[in-house]
Parts: structure tokens; C-alpha cells; sequence
């Protein structure tokens, strides 16, 4: 009698570099629906133990993401920082801040994902999407926190609700998804050279000054054409009007931004997809 065999399958680290990305899209979705339970538990293991021995516990955890707008909102008091004409200096450095720091915080938490999880990467089948979502959790915590601080403040300079702020939502998944590749992209790229860590920290410390944060920058001239190619001052600026004013000016540059963050997402979802079991090797 005669008798098929199949070929068996060999995997290996190049098994997942011919995997279309939709394929890509779909597995990682599974992967890490299979894996909720197990990234909540790091999540909530590594928010205990930031606040675990401190007097306040997780009363820090609300106060901490205030304190570097306070300060801003001091200087700007004292007339060291110039503020916008358009608006209260309140509002724009609270909101500024709040906005940078989810985009700054959300890319460098999850590009210190991978040395930060090193241990469980190496020792257990826990997929690199896992750690990095884990870490992003207490970054989507410290935004809500921030918001909850800025509804007060929208309420007492009198700032109406309008029905552009219907895309409030919108503009936040769009910011999610360019930082999330952006971190991505760089947790990998950090992993060979580890340099990478520190030019980002130059970059967001310096950044802060260069995207509308504190203070307005020029529209015009030089800076202002370069700051068509600063994404931060893009989305700072377009989710700080939507929110005062429930508009954005520069729709066009929003939108050409939001293609570009859909691309950066996806490249860094085949990147980490393709080069995971190669990731782990290095760790």
C-alpha cells in the first residue's frame, strides 16, 4: 500500500520574513489576544512596584504626571516663558505638555521595553508585542490622569464645547500609532546599538523647545519651514486647537503626519514580527 508523506515544515528565524503584512496585522492581533491576561498582570506588576514602598503609594501615580506641567505653569507665571496671544498660557502649556509627553513617553517606554523585559523574553515564549503594550499601559494611564486635570481648567477659561472635538479621539489614536512605531522601531534598532537610547534622550529633552510646547514657535521663515518636518509640533499644535477652538488650521499637514504614522506603524509592525526570534537571541 502506498503511503503519502508530507514535507514537514521547517521553522526558523528567517520562517516569518516572507509573511505578507496582513498576515502580519492578523497574527499580531492574535498574539497578543491570547496574551491580554498575561499583559495586564506585567502591567499591574510593574505599576505596583513603581509606588510599592513609598509613603503616598498610588497617590503618586496621580500627582507625578502633573508635576512637569507645574512647572511650566510657574514660569510662565513669572513672565520667563513667552505664551501664546490665542489663548491663556494655562491652556497652552498644560495642554502642549500633556500631548508632548503622552508622544515622548509612549515612544521611549516602549523602546526600553525590550532591556526592561529582557529576563521574561529569554526565559519564557513571551512575544515582544506583550512587553512593549505592558509598558505603553502606564503611559495610557499617566494621559487619562492629565486629561482629568485639564477638564477644570477648559471649564474655568470658558472654553465651549464645540463639535469638532468629536475628533479628539481620532487624534489621540493617531498619536498612538505614530509613537507606537516610532517605539517599536527603535526598541529593535536598540537592541544592536544600544547608543540609540541615549540620542533619544537628547532628542526628547531638546524637542520640548523646538514643538510648540511652551511657547509658540514662528510659522513663518526658516524655523517654520523646518518645522514642517517636526511631527511633534504638528500634532501638538493640531490637538491643542482642536481643543480650544474645535478646528485645526493645517489639515493637509495633519493628514500627510497621520499617512505617514499609518506607514512608520506598519513597517514597525513587520520589523518586530519578522526579526523576533533574532531580537531574542541578542537580548
Amino acid at each position: 500500500m502506498q503511503q503519502n508523506f508530507r514535507t514537514p515544515t521547517v521553522y526558523s528565524s528567517e520562517t516569518r520574513s516572507s509573511e505578507g503584512i496582513l498576515n502580519i496585522l492578523i497574527s499580531t492581533y492574535k498574539e497578543v489576544l491570547s496574551m491580554k491576561w498575561q499583559i495586564w498582570i506585567a502591567f499591574k506588576k510593574g505599576f505596583v512596584a513603581s509606588y510599592r514602598n513609598t509613603l503616598l503609594g498610588i497617590f503618586w501615580a496621580i500627582f507625578l504626571p502633573l508635576i512637569p506641567v507645574s512647572v511650566y505653569l510657574i514660569l510662565a507665571q513669572i513672565k520667563i516663558l513667552r505664551s501664546s496671544d490665542d489663548m491663556p498660557f494655562v491652556l497652552f502649556i498644560v495642554l502642549g505638555m500633556v500631548i508632548y509627553l503622552f508622544i515622548t513617553g509612549t515612544i521611549t517606554s516602549v523602546m526600553n521595553s525590550l532591556d526592561k523585559e529582557k529576563a521574561i523574553l529569554k526565559k519564557v515564549n513571551y512575544p515582544i508585542s506583550a512587553a512593549m503594550l505592558s509598558n505603553f499601559g502606564k503611559v495610557a494611564f499617566e494621559l487619562l490622569v492629565r486629561l482629568f486635570f485639564v477638564i477644570p481648567l477648559l471649564i474655568y477659561f470658558g472654553v465651549p464645547w464645540q463639535s469638532g472635538l468629536l475628533l479628539l479621539p481620532l487624534m489621540l489614536v493617531i498619536l498612538t500609532v505614530f509613537s507606537l512605531g516610532i517605539g517599536v522601531t527603535l526598541a529593535i534598532s536598540n537592541v544592536v546599538l544600544p547608543d540609540i537610547k541615549n540620542v533619544v534622550g537628547l532628542v526628547v529633552a531638546y524637542g520640548l523647545f523646538v514643538s510648540s510646547v511652551i511657547f509658540p514657535m514662528p510659522e513663518n521663515g526658516l524655523i517654520g519651514k523646518i518645522n514642517l518636518f517636526n511631527p511633534l509640533n504638528t500634532f501638538v499644535n493640531a490637538v491643542r486647537q482642536l481643543i480650544v477652538f474645535g478646528k485645526i488650521e493645517n489639515v493637509l499637514q495633519v493628514s500627510i503626519w497621520a499617512a505617514i504614522s499609518v506607514v512608520i506603524a506598519l513597517f514597525a509592525c513587520k520589523l518586530s514580527y519578522s526579526m523576533e526570534y533574532r531580537i531574542k537571541e541578542y537580548l
